[in-house]
């Protein structure tokens, strides 16, 4: 312990220094006059070194996709085509990034991840300058929801917003069915054959000759009978003559009749003709019926010779 060192001048006979009492006698001639130097003052502590800054951890702003619509069930990866690189904090500085539904709460998400450097980590996971990030997200089986999640570190918040479809409308419903058809009708009977016209083949003399002026029967000894048309069927009987005919006459039965006329099988036909009165003359007349006709040649004699004188 240090002794304590003081000048002291005396007026009397006690002094008390330092907690101690002392007796001192004085000279009288100094008796009464007392004086007392302090120490000098102890210097000032130095000042307090300033606070460390705050860490750094401002980051660089990142941007997802703000919203996402998917099938019910579909999972994505946001970014889609990219990462998120972690960047702008202070040099060995980590943040927690922290992956949360938005109002905080319960989610209705199968599936919500944040991937780290690609490996999956549970929110919040430490990032660092350099390190990657995505976000997992698998809808639910459902259609019309809609959900938001954020995406926070550092000072940076991005919002996700993922909608999966609506339903589909639903099917019309099936058409009424159709009232049963109405019965078919009975089958057409089958049409009856065309009527048999074919009729079988005649024949008349080819070629006559004839007196002028004279009439003959052609045949000339018997009718041509009509056969070969289908039961009952009756067709037309046509006699067509050439202009220089006197006359000609078609008869059936017996009986003369207007051309054309209606024949049938067992019918006997004729015709009449009357030679013009001219010597060498040519013409032709025709007998038609069912799909058969035959033509006659009637010629005229020539002018015999003249008389000797």
């Amino acid at each position: 312990m240090g002794l304590l060192k003081h000048t002291v001048t005396i007026v009397g006979t006690v002094i008390t220094v330092g907690g101690g009492a002392f007796m001192f006698t004085a000279p009288s001639s100094q008796a009464g006059n007392v004086s007392y130097s302090p120490p000098p003052n102890p210097p000032p502590p130095p000042p307090a070194p300033p606070p460390p800054a705050p860490p750094d951890i401002t980051v660089d702003a990142f941007n997802l996709s703000a919203s996402l619509t998917v099938e019910p069930g579909a999972c994505v990866l946001i970014p889609e085509n990219d990462k998120v690189v972690v960047d702008g904090l202070g040099d060995g500085i980590p943040v927690s990034a922290y992956l949360t539904p938005h109002p905080y709460g319960a989610t209705a998400m199968a599936v919500y991840q944040m991937i780290v450097n690609g490996l999956n980590v549970i929110s919040p996971a430490a990032l660092e300058n350099g390190d990657t990030l995505r976000v997992y997200l698998c809808a639910p089986v459902e259609f019309g929801f809609n959900e938001t999640f954020r995406l926070t570190y550092g000072e940076h918040v991005d919002t996700i917003r993922v909608s999966t479809l609506f339903a589909p409308p639903p099917n019309p419903p099936p058409p009424s069915p159709s009232p049963p058809p109405p019965p078919s009708p009975p089958p057409t009977p089958p049409s009856p054959p065309p009527p048999d016209i074919t009729a079988l083949a005649f024949e008349l003399n080819t070629t006559i000759t004839v007196d002028p002026g004279t009439c003959s029967m052609i045949p000339s000894n018997e009718s041509v009978m009509v056969s070969g048309l289908g039961p009952d069927v009756m067709v037309n009987a046509t006699l067509s003559t050439s202009d220089g005919f006197t006359s000609t006459q078609l008869l059936v039965n017996g009986v003369n009749a207007s051309s054309p006329t209606l024949v049938g099988n067992g019918d006997g036909l004729r015709v009449r003709v009357c030679a013009p009165l001219s010597y060498g003359l040519s013409e032709t007349f025709s007998l038609q019926y069912g799909e058969q006709d035959d033509t006659v040649t009637v010629v005229t004699l020539h002018a015999p010779p003249p008389n000797p004188p």
